[in-house]
Order: structure tokens, then sequence, then C-alpha cells
């Protein structure tokens, strides 16, 4: 369960409940010096008035609307930090100065019951794009939470091995064949010692950015964490207190002491996690399927002539990359429900979906990213520095046929395996009155497997911490799921 970030007692009950009126009385005065019928005002993570290439975006994206469909609009976009964004956000919300079109990294929820969130279903249907594009799972998490949309195919981190290192292994064809657990533990023995293109020698298996996560991406399953909540006998319980957990948290443990795991995989983050990969320190990363799996085979192509190969996940109790939460979306983009432009807003998202749209958002500025010769689209080596801001549908339309996919062959494949594993989450929103004590017994869960995996504490204290993630919340969310799920 992602966790989410909810507005602090900076911001005061009686505060929220007025910010409807507050946004309508500052609409108003704001329109009496000046006419607001075609601005759209955005906050979008990353994307500020003094970035000039957010400028030109947007710029740009007004001009396609008006050649297209003849429909004026100017962008106002919200100038808030990229680091701490969704406090400032908070913040701009609780003043009563709300965007049309908002960005949610998380802390959506308490928006959303105070009324500030339009609901977009019925947008969707009468849509002339979006409805063609949206995907199976965000046609579900959006019957759940109807405020905020993130149109891509489902996603999940998968593993990446160098090709010449995979082929030089012994179990490398039987791994690909039947990837189970104990052909995943060869595999990672076998790798120790090999050498890369640039004879760059490989130290550590794997390596992840902090956490288990990416980990789990490759393990859960196996070990038969399908779900967040497990049927027993006894009811639901949660899947990190569970004997499966318990064996696979046993199982990493083992990783490490082998020194098969990263040693040093708690101090990693995202960044120092790649660079391990590339300079041929680690055999295997995981990355989110798609786009970031294409620039890692892009980069390791350019640093080492190194190819990737995408690998499935474990085989076991089960078999998948981890279940799909379909409770809502964590990520996306909704609507000020008093926005007096919130039909406009929406035809800038629905625009977005077009042909033109995808062009744009997918394959970056014409003769930067990409150029067009007779009927065919050619994508230049500047679009690996280009990533979409909105829609990803799996299936890209623009307008006209590209001579080359948008995504590498192993990008393509990570897309094909995740769909190939699907299978879906009974997890649930948890309610605001609970979050502060499901993250108390999360923190107590990160903070005690790492303690048992690095050798800190013995996983014959895994009672002890079962005990202990209950008594810090966890129990209460456990009887709430009970009635939520029976």
């Amino acid at each position: 369960m992602k966790k989410k970030v909810f507005l602090t007692g900076l911001v005061s009950v009686l505060a929220i409940s007025s910010l409807v009126a507050c946004g309508k009385k500052s609409s108003q005065g704001a329109a009496d010096n000046k006419d607001l019928s075609n601005i759209i005002k955005i906050a979008y993570k990353d994307e500020n008035a003094s970035n000039p290439n957010s400028k030109k975006y947007f710029d740009e994206l007004s001009k396609l609307m008006k050649e297209k469909d003849g429909v004026d609009v100017v962008f106002e976009v919200v100038d808030l930090p990229g680091e701490g964004y969704q406090e400032k956000l908070n913040l701009q919300i609780s003043s009563g100065d709300i965007p049309d079109i908002i960005y949610f990294q998380g802390g959506d929820t308490m928006s959303a019951e105070q009324g500030l969130l339009e609901d977009l279903n019925p947008y969707i249907k009468k849509s002339s794009y979006i409805k063609n594009i949206i995907e199976p799972h965000n046609e579900k998490r959006l019957e759940n939470y109807p405020y905020l949309m993130w149109i891509k195919p489902a996603t999940a981190s998968v593993p990446v091995i160098k090709k010449k290192i995979l082929e030089e292994t012994q179990i490398g064809k039987e791994f690909q064949e039947n990837p189970t657990v104990d052909n995943y533990t060869k595999l990672f023995k076998e790798v120790i010692g090999k050498k890369d293109e640039k004879g760059q020698e490989v130290k550590y298996a794997i390596t992840t950015s902090g956490n288990t996560n990416e980990l789990d991406s490759i393990f859960d399953m196996a070990f038969g964490n399908t779900q967040t909540w497990q049927k027993t006998d006894k009811g639901y319980i949660y899947k990190r207190v569970s004997e499966n957990e318990k064996e696979k948290i046993a199982y990493y443990k083992s990783l490490y002491d082998e020194k098969l795991l990263d040693n040093q995989f708690i101090t990693k983050k995202w960044d120092t996690k790649e660079n391990a990969f590339y300079d041929g320190e680690t055999a295997l990363i995981a990355g989110t399927s798609g786009k970031v799996i294409d620039m890692y085979s892009t980069k390791a192509k350019e640093l080492s002539g190194s190819e990737l190969v995408v690998l499935p996940p474990a085989k076991g109790k089960s078999q998948g990359y981890g279940a799909v939460n379909l409770s809502k979306e964590d990520r996306g983009l909704a609507i000020y429900s008093q926005s007096a432009n919130k039909d406009l807003a929406f035809k800038v998202l629905d625009f977005l979906a077009s042909p033109e749209g995808q062009q744009l958002d997918r394959l970056g500025f014409e003769n930067e990213h990409y150029k067009i010769e007779g009927e065919k689209i050619t994508v230049l080596d500047e679009s690996g520095e280009w990533y979409a801001k909105f829609w990803e549908p799996k299936e890209l339309k623009v307008t006209k046929e590209l001579s080359s996919p948008l995504l590498g062959e192993e990008a393509n494949k990570s897309i094909d395996l995740v769909s190939e594993y699907y299978s879906e989450d009974n997890s649930f929103i948890i309610p605001d009155d609970m979050v502060a004590k499901w993250d108390a017994a999360e923190n107590v869960y990160k903070e005690t497997i790492a303690d048992m995996i690095t050798g800190k504490k013995s996983i014959d204290e895994f009672d002890k911490f079962v005990k202990q993630w209950q008594e810090s919340g966890g129990q209460e969310i456990t009887d709430y799921a009970n009635e939520k799920l029976k």
C-alpha cells in the first residue's frame, strides 16, 4: 500500500471546510480585473513558469489545440518546487488559490473528501479520445476513486541483466525456461566474478535502492504473497506479518550473508543503484517497466556496449511481479471542482490523448526530438532525454507512422511481461483516521526487516515483530480489513 501525504495541523478543519468558498471568492475577485475564460492554471511537479522547457511545452500545446480544434487556451504554470512539491501544493490549496488542473503524488484524498476534486467519470464517458485509450486497471481505479486519472499500462519493477553475463552462466538457459527461486539463487551465485564487455567484474548479484521493494517485485509472489491481505481460516491477515513473509525475509538474509545481495543496499539511492549496475559492480537491478528499462538499455549500450535482457519474476507458490492495486491511482491528474473552466480543463486532458497531443507528449519537440520526413516520423537520439508528462497508453497513435518503435525491444518486453503476469490486488484506501497508525506499523516493518536481513536482529524474533506491528496500529487496520473484505 502506498503511503499518502496529508495536510498537517497547519490547516484546521474549519479552514479546510471553507476552501470551496475561498476558491470561488478568489476566482471572482480575479475575474473582476481580467477575463479568465480561456486560462487554465496548472500545478505539476517539476514543471514551473521559470523552466523554459515547461513554457515551450505548454505554449506548443496551446498552439496545437488552437490549430486542430479551434480551442483557445492559455496556460499558467504554478511555480512550485520539485523538492517538497506536495507540501507546497497542500499549502497553496489550503490558501484557497487552487489550480484548475492539479498533479498529485499522494495527498489527494483530503481534497477529495472536502469536495475540491471533480468526478472525472462523466467527462471520460463523453470524451473524444480518453475513453479509447484508458486501460482496464485505470477504469477500475476510477470506479473506486473517480478524482484522479493516470493513463499508463500497469507497471512493475522488473529485473535486467547484461546479456553477455547471462550467456556466460551455465544456468542461463535453464533459468529463463524455469525461473524458480532455486534457479534465481544459482544464477546469482554464477554471475559473481563474471565480466561485461569492458572487463568490469561483478561483485554482487543484485542491488536495490535502499529497501526491499524491488526484490519484492521479483520474489513476493513466489513466496506466496499474492495479495496485500491474505485469507486464512481465521480471517484476513496482512502479507507482511505472514509465515510467507518470514520465509521470504530468511531468503533475503541468506542472499545478504552470501554477499549475493549488495551489503550496502540499505544506503543506496536510485542513482547509486544504477551506477553500480553500469559500472559492473552488480549484475542485476530492477527498474520500472517501459521507459525506465529503455533508459537502462540505452545507457548500458553507451557506457559499455552491453545489451540487456529482461528477466521474469521468480516462480514458486505463485509467479508475478506483484498484484496490481485497484483501489485508486497513487498519482495522477485532478480537476478542481469549483474551477470556472472545468470543461476547458478536461478538453486539455482529452486533447493530450489525441494523435496530435500524443505526438507532443510522447515524442517531444519536432526537429529536436523527432523529425518528419514525408509520411514517416523518425525519432532522434535526443529523444532519450524526453519523457511523457501525461498519458502513455500501450498503443501509441500519432499523426504519421513511426519509422521505428518508440521503445526498444527489452522495454517492450518488460511491458508485455507485466501484462502476462497481471493479477489484481485486494488492497483498499486506508481511512484518514487510521493513516497515522498505518504509517507507524509500516515503519516498524521496514526497520525490523532491514535489521533481520543485515543480522542486527534474528529471524527468530519474527513473532515479536508481529506483536509490535499489531500494537503500533496494525491490529486496528487488520480489524478494518476484515470488515471491508468480508
